[in-house]
């Protein structure tokens, strides 16, 4: 009897054709704030060769009443269903490393099940250590460069050098269960997480993506590329700049973000570590949101073009 229930290779594709040191993984974790990890799975598909190598069953994993997915009806009939992928892929880095990225939604269930498949497809395809990508909303402006936090499935074995300084218990999402199910299987576990602007959470952010593919460059020793992320970065940037200058209280509000997030960053002692910060210290995301609300709208217009795609084509 198979020991894989979700996973499933590709006809084409042999267990013992696929070796690699890393495996990546994007699976969907905190709604993908800023949009990161998807981000990071369209930018390294459209900048390396890949192909997929398996998938696991959606059915088992996703709950479609709690998170419905989409549907096209067209006049008389419907058609398009868009069903959640958890794809295997297999990349090619710059510099000819083979590596493995896992991407998905986040899973409403069978998470032990769906983690100790990976555990088991670790061993089949002679993955020496897993990189887990994501990110969260965070009080910090845009105005400073991204921070990541790193962590690791063992105490003490990060070398990141922007690390939580604390204890806290917290709702889990996936990504931190696999990180748990990793390692006691005696697997190499590096996690990293992008800090998001909480006021930009709901809209593309691509310096958070660049931030995690540096940083998982760094740990993981592959050779990612980035600058085709900076155009949509900056551009980013620019619109939050051009806002805020047209803005006289928008920039008040941010000037009084930016001193305040100095300064409990002082008090921490950068660059030693970041505690949580205190949510008293900071504005509140109604309180520059509120100033945010018109720009935001804008770009949805602009990113929603793709989704409307289909509707907009005609009859």
């Amino acid at each position: 009897m198979s020991k894989y229930k979700l996973f499933s290779l590709e006809p084409s594709v042999s267990m013992d054709g696929v070796q690699s040191r890393t495996l990546m993984v994007t699976i969907g974790s905190y709604g993908d704030i800023g949009s990161s990890q998807r981000l990071i799975n369209d930018h390294l598909e459209n900048c390396l060769p890949n192909w997929k190598i398996g998938h696991f069953d959606a059915d088992q994993l996703v709950n479609y009443v709690a998170d419905r997915p989409l549907i096209l009806f067209k006049k008389d009939h419907y058609s398009g269903f868009e069903k959640p992928e958890f794809i295997l892929h297999h990349f090619i880095d710059s510099s000819g490393e083979p590596f493995l990225l896992l991407t998905g939604p986040e899973p409403a269930l069978a998470w032990d099940a769906l983690s100790t498949e990976i555990s088991h497809l670790i061993d089949e395809f002679g993955v020496e250590q897993t990189v887990l990508l994501h990110s969260i909303p965070a009080p910090h402006p845009h105005t400073r460069p991204t921070q990541i936090t790193e962590y690791a499935g063992k105490p003490g074995q990060s070398q990141g050098t922007f690390v939580i300084n604390g204890t806290f218990k917290m709702s889990a999402s996936y990504q931190s269960r696999l990180a748990v199910v990793l390692d006691e299987a005696g697997k190499k576990v590096s996690g990293l997480i992008a800090h998001v602007p909480h006021y930009l959470a709901d809209v593309d952010y691509p310096d958070a993506s660049i931030c995690l593919l540096e940083g998982a460059s760094r740990v993981s020793g592959l050779t990612l590329p980035t600058s085709a992320l900076l155009p949509a970065a900056e551009n980013v940037q620019a619109q939050l700049k051009s806002q805020v200058e047209d803005n006289p209280d928008l920039a008040h509000s941010i000037r009084e973000y930016e001193h305040r997030f100095d300064q409990v960053m002082k008090e921490r002692g950068l660059p030693g570590g970041i505690e949580l910060i205190a949510e008293e210290d900071l504005p509140t995301a109604d309180e520059i949101g509120r100033e945010f609300e018109e720009y935001l709208k804008g770009l949805d217009q602009n990113d929603g073009t793709s989704h409307n795609k289909e509707e907009n084509n005609g009859d």
